[in-house]
């Protein structure tokens, strides 16, 4: 992946390898994850300076927490990096610096200061950071013109996170409804019955995707 900088005008100082947002045209540094994190700054600049911003490739983070080789990394609260888990956005992956003494790499570490690779947009939630699973859902008997609910368990899917469900073969006269996180690890499916008399739809496979609320 080639390395893209872009020219931008500071809207407030900017340390050296921090994240950066843009806010009101301006360039800043992030202040959380869900900012509007467009790169990583190439130098320290003041207020209404040009900033050098990484916005594809490689580039220097620096950190505050520490981060294992090929992990996925986010923005705290003061633009450095840490750690994504399950569940949050993910805006780089480190991916590791060694010296002619280390025997495997070695983590990033607070106040480190190492190279990233930075995840396209459409790539913010990387891999392990989207929840995908298929899960055995058994819905019972569902009257004729209502709905039914059934529940299944996606680990690590928290309230306020996006849901989507395939459901493969549902028999005729079913539609797929809503789904939603209902309690931590927990996804509740909806499907309506349409016809007129009740339908006991088999035990099926669902494939449900849960993507982390930004």
């Amino acid at each position: 992946m080639n390395k893209v900088t872009k020219s931008i005008l500071a809207g407030g100082t900017i340390r050296a390898g921090r994240f950066v947002a843009l806010s009101a045209g301006l360039v800043v540094e992030a202040t959380s994850a869900s900012s509007t994190i467009i790169g990583i700054s190439e130098r320290a600049c003041a207020s209404g300076e040009i900033c050098e911003v990484t916005i594809q490739g490689l580039a220097r983070l620096s950190f505050a927490g520490t981060v294992a080789a090929g992990g996925f990394v986010k923005s705290d609260s003061n633009g450095e990096g840490v750690a994504a888990t399950a569940g949050a956005l993910a805006h780089a992956r480190y991916i590791g610096q060694t010296s002619t003494t280390d025997a495997t790499i070695p983590s990033a570490a607070d106040n480190d200061i190492k190279e990233v690779v930075l995840l396209p947009e459409g790539l913010l939630y990387f891999a392990g950071i989207q929840l995908r699973q298929s899960v055995t859902v058994d819905f019972g008997s569902i009257t004729n013109a209502t709905t039914g609910t059934a529940t299944a368990t996606v680990t690590g899917a928290a309230s306020g996170d996006e849901v989507v469900v395939n459901a493969p073969s549902l028999e005729a006269d079913l539609v797929l409804g809503n789904a939603h996180v209902s309690a931590a690890n927990t996804v509740t499916i909806r499907i309506g019955n349409i016809s007129a008399a009740p339908i006991n739809p088999a035990s099926q496979a669902f494939i449900i995707t849960v993507r982390p609320a930004a």
